[in-house]
């Protein structure tokens, strides 16, 4: 049986980095079946290369640095997420904070404004990236990081 699927929706923190860490969901960052879409603005970037070392993803396989994903609307990045493939288990999207938001608020139903440095990990039950749905019919996010 396959495990579920998880979204991780990031901020990336202007400032600094520092230390992340996401309670209770390190068990959804996975080796070979994680992978990460960020935009190509430097912390962005940073976060995503922390992550991968912080979870030994592998960023020569498993990151793609997208130039135009903060210029995507809400509707694009859905198909950027529906396109991955059912290998993945664990998809992060780094993005700008109304980006995420929307995303956030499409498949959980509830508000949040991504502060910089902020990110969430929504589980999905699917078995397949393809199968998703835009409505707000998903389980609460398991998992939350917020830079203070």
């Amino acid at each position: 049986m396959r495990r579920k699927k998880y979204l991780g929706l990031f901020r990336s923190n202007h400032k600094s980095l520092g230390k992340m860490y996401l309670t209770n969901v390190e068990s959804a960052f996975t080796e070979n079946s994680t992978y990460i879409h960020t935009s190509s603005f430097s912390k962005a970037q940073k976060t995503a290369e922390f992550l991968c070392d912080t979870y030994s993803i592998d960023n020569e396989q498993m990151l793609d640095i997208n130039p135009n994903i903060q210029d995507l609307d809400t509707e694009e990045c859905i198909q950027l997420v529906k396109q991955t493939s059912r290998s993945i288990e664990t998809l992060v999207l780094i993005a700008p904070g109304v980006t995420v938001s929307r995303l956030y608020s499409l498949f959980t139903g509830q508000r949040k404004v991504f502060s910089t440095g902020s990110a969430e990990l929504v589980e999905f039950p699917l078995t397949d990236w393809s199968l998703l749905k835009t409505e707000s019919a998903y389980k609460e996010p398991i998992g939350a990081y917020n830079r203070a």
